[in-house]
C-alpha cells in the first residue's frame, strides 16, 4: 500500500527479517505532503511492531537515509525508540542561525549535527549534553571561523548547562551501587589476589627451579669466524672480527673462575621472590653444571654472562608464576576449606557519579548516533566505548548493552571500564578480570555480565573468568548474579541468556 497520510503503523506479526522491518518503518516515513506542526507529536511518525529485529532495523534505516544524503539535503532527524523523550528544540535547546548564517557555516560543520528548520525562519542547531567534547569544539570552531563568535560562545554555554542538568538526572546523582570484593582468609588476613596470598603463605619457589639448564635454553655455539664489511674511502672492504673472548677479556690477567662468574651473575640477576642466599645457591648449581658437566670454560661463560643472566631471570619468573598459579587454585579455586572465601563490602567497589571523573571516557552516544542508552548509571553521555569494529566500538558487545538497557527487569546498569581504579574486578592468577557490565535489577539484586565472542567460548581465559565470576555470585546467590553470555549458547540467543539470568531467583 502507499498511503501518504499514514502516520501510525501497528503490526501484530512477529517480523523476524530486518529487511521486512525496515520496509514497515519506511511505510510511515514516506510523507510527501508533510508540514511541520506546532504540536510536537504531529511532527513524528510512529511504528509499533512485535520484533526483536526492530532496534537493528532502526539503525539500518538511519544508515540508509544518510547514505542517500538526507542529513544534508532534508535535515532529517534520527529515528528513535518510542520510550525516548522527544521535544521541539526551544530557546535553551538550540542555537538559531539565519538562513544566510546557515549557508555560510553548513559546509564546515562535522557530519551528523542535528539541524532543523526554525518556525520563525532560519535553522536551529540542536544543543545536547550528549554531544562529545570534540564535536562541540568542532562546531564552535566552525561558527567562529564563519564570523559567528557570539553563536559559538552561546553553543558552548548551553551545552555546559545541558551537561549539568543531565548529570543531575542520571541515576548516579541520587543512588549508589556497591559491589563486594571476593576475598579469602589466609593466615588470618583477608586477601583479594593470588600474589598477596602467595606472600602471606610465605611460599618458596626454590623447589620449582631447575638444577641445570637444557641445551635449548642456553648453550655457546661456535659460529665460525666473523667478518665486518665497511666502506673505506670509496672502496668497500672487509676485515676479520675478534671472537667474544678477545673482545670482552682484552686487558684481563689470569683466568676467570667459577667464583668470579657466580659473583657477576649474582649481582646482575634480580629476583624479588627469592632470598639472596637461596638465589646465590641456585646460581652456584647452574654454573657448576655448565662448567663441570657441560664442560664450558668459565671465561667463555663470563663473556656470555648477560645472555645467561636473561635466561636465569626467565627461569626465576617461570617458577614464580607456577607457584602463584598453584596458590590461586588453592585459595580461589573454591575447593580448599583451609582458606574460606567470602564477600567483603567494607572494601567493595562503590559506583557513584564521580566514578570516572578523572578518566578519559569515550561516549557511545556521539553526534549522529542512532541509539541512546536510557538506563546507564552515569547517564547516556558517559558510557565508555565498546570494543567492536564500529566507529565508536559498536559491535556484538554493544548489541548486548542495548539488550540490557531495554530489559524491563533492569533498574540501571554500568559499562564497567577495564583497568580503571574504581571498576569492579575479580582476581585471576596473574591479572584482574573486569567484566563488561554490572548493574542492579528492579528487585534489588545486583548482576554482573561478561560478553564473549563465539570464537572465545572454550579458551582457557574465558573458562577462568567464568569460573571466578560464578564463584563470586555463589557466595550469596540470592543477592548476586553472574553469567558469561555469547551471541549463541546452545539454542539461546543473547537476550534469552540474559532473560535466564535475571529470571533465576537463586543465581546462575
Amino acid at each position: 500500500w502507499d498511503c501518504p497520510s499514514a502516520y501510525v503503523l501497528c503490526s501484530v506479526a512477529n517480523v523476524h527479517s530486518n529487511t521486512d522491518t525496515v520496509q514497515l518503518l519506511g511505510r510511515v516515513m514516506r510523507q510527501p505532503d508533510a508540514k511541520r506542526r506546532k504540536t510536537d507529536a504531529l511532527n513524528k511518525a510512529y511504528a509499533i511492531v512485535v520484533s526483536r529485529a526492530f532496534g537493528t532495523a532502526v539503525e539500518e534505516l538511519v544508515v540508509g537515509l544518510r547514505e542517500k544524503g538526507f542529513d544534508r539535503d532534508c535535515i532529517v532527524q534520527r529515528p528513535v525508540a518510542m520510550q525516548t523523550t522527544f521535544y521541539e528544540p526551544g530557546e535553551a535547546d538550540a542555537v538559531t542561525l539565519s538562513d544566510a548564517e546557515w549557508q555560510t557555516v553548513e559546509a564546515m560543520l562535522p557530519r551528523g549535527i542535528v539541524a532543523t528548520p526554525a518556525l520563525s525562519g532560519g535553522v536551529k542547531l540542536e544543543v545536547s549534553a550528549k554531544l562529545t567534547s570534540q564535536t562541540v569544539s568542532a562546531v564552535a570552531q566552525a561558527l567562529a571561523t564563519a564570523g559567528l563568535e557570539t553563536k559559538a560562545r552561546e553553543l558552548v554555554a548551553k551545552v555546559t548547562v545541558k551537561r549539568q542538568l543531565l548529570a543531575e538526572t542520571a541515576p548516579s546523582a541520587n543512588a549508589t551501587m556497591k559491589f563486594p570484593r571476593l576475598g579469602a582468609r589466609v593466615q588470618g588476613t583477608m586477601v583479594f589476589d593470588a600474589a598477596t596470598a602467595f606472600a602471606e603463605l610465605d611460599e618458596r619457589i626454590e623447589t620449582r627451579l631447575p638444577a641445570a639448564l637444557r641445551d635449548d635454553e642456553f648453550q655457546i655455539v661456535n659460529d665460525g669466524q666473523r667478518f665486518e664489511i665497511y666502506l673505506k674511502g670509496n672502496q668497500i672492504t672487509s676485515k676479520s672480527m675478534r671472537n667474544d673472548r678477545q673482545m670482552y677479556l682484552a686487558g684481563f690477567s689470569g683466568a676467570i673462575g667459577e667464583a668470579e662468574l657466580v659473583n657477576a651473575l649474582d649481582a646482575a640477576t634480580a629476583c624479588e621472590h627469592l632470598s639472596q642466599a637461596a638465589k646465590r645457591g641456585w646460581i652456584v648449581e647452574i654454573v657448576h653444571d655448565l662448567v663441570q658437566v657441560k664442560k664450558y670454560k668459565s671465561g667463555d661463560l663470563y663473556c656470555q654472562r648477560f645472555r645467561l643472566k636473561s635466561v636465569l631471570e626467565m627461569k626465576l619468573e617461570e617458577a614464580y608464576r607456577r607457584a602463584v598459579e598453584q596458590t590461586y587454585q588453592s585459595v580461589f579455586g573454591g575447593m580448599d576449606a583451609t582458606h574460606p572465601l567470602s564477600l567483603d563490602l567494607a572494601s567493595g567497589f562503590v559506583f557513584d557519579k564521580d566514578l570516572y571523573k578523572n578518566e578519559r571516557v569515550l561516549m557511545t552516544f556521539h553526534a549522529g548516533g542512532t541509539y541512546e542508552f536510557t538506563k546507564h548509571f552515569l547517564g547516556p553521555n558517559l558510557v565508555p566505548a565498546f570494543d567492536g569494529q564500529g566507529a565508536n566500538g559498536e559491535g556484538e558487545e554493544y548489541q548486548c548493552a542495548k539488550i540490557i538497557d531495554a530489559h524491563p527487569k533492569v533498574k540501571y546498569w554500568l559499562r564497567n571500564a577495564a583497568r580503571r581504579t574504581g571498576s569492579f574486578r575479580l582476581p585471576l592468577a596473574h591479572d584482574w578480570f573486569y567484566p563488561d557490565f554490572v548493574g542492579e535489577l528492579v528487585d534489588g539484586r545486583l548482576f554482573v555480565v561478561e560478553y564473549k565472542g563465539q570464537h572465545l567460548k572454550s579458551t582457557t581465559d574465558t573458562l577462568a573468568k567464568d569460573a571466578i565470576g560464578k564463584l563470586w555470585a555463589k557466595q550469596d546467590p540470592g543477592r548476586y548474579l553472574y553469567r558469561t553470555v555469547y551471541k549463541q549458547d546452545e539454542t539461546r540467543d543473547t537476550k534469552a541468556q540474559i532473560d535466564m539470568l535475571f529470571d533465576d531467583k537463586k543465581g546462575e
